[in-house]
């Protein structure tokens, strides 16, 4: 990770939430932005999967230690642009929501989810 910021200038239009700026780009766009905050509004097109993780071993004392374990849902927006949530996010399938993250690796890792119902934030 560098030491300074980046002072690279993307064509799109930034929106400020919680101190954050993030780009508004389509879901498209998004997979190839990898390392840049954007917000993007999508339909959810699969059914979310919820998972649990933990770190270390079932048997150590690192899995009760550790803090590096919880929920994580995982689902899919337009285009097939994949949404991982740290936590529980109820959204269903054709529900439309708003994606505030950071892309790394074509995966949107999101921070804030606001569905019709309800505001996630991670």
């Amino acid at each position: 990770m560098p030491f300074f910021k980046s002072n690279r200038k993307l064509p799109y239009p930034k929106v400020k939430l919680n101190h954050q700026e993030y780009y508004v780009v389509s879901p498209s766009v998004a997979r190839d932005l990898n390392g840049v905050s954007v917000c993007i509004e999508g339909t959810v097109k699969e059914k979310p999967r919820i998972t649990y993780y933990s770190a270390g071993w079932p048997w150590s004392i690192e899995r009760i230690i550790e803090e590096d374990h919880g929920h994580r849902t995982t689902f899919k927006l337009d285009d097939d642009l994949t949404v991982v949530v740290k936590g529980v996010a109820l959204v269903k399938v054709g529900e439309k929501v708003k994606v505030y993250g950071r892309v790394k690796g074509g995966i949107l890792y999101a921070e804030i989810v606001i569905s019709e119902l309800a505001e996630y934030y991670s």
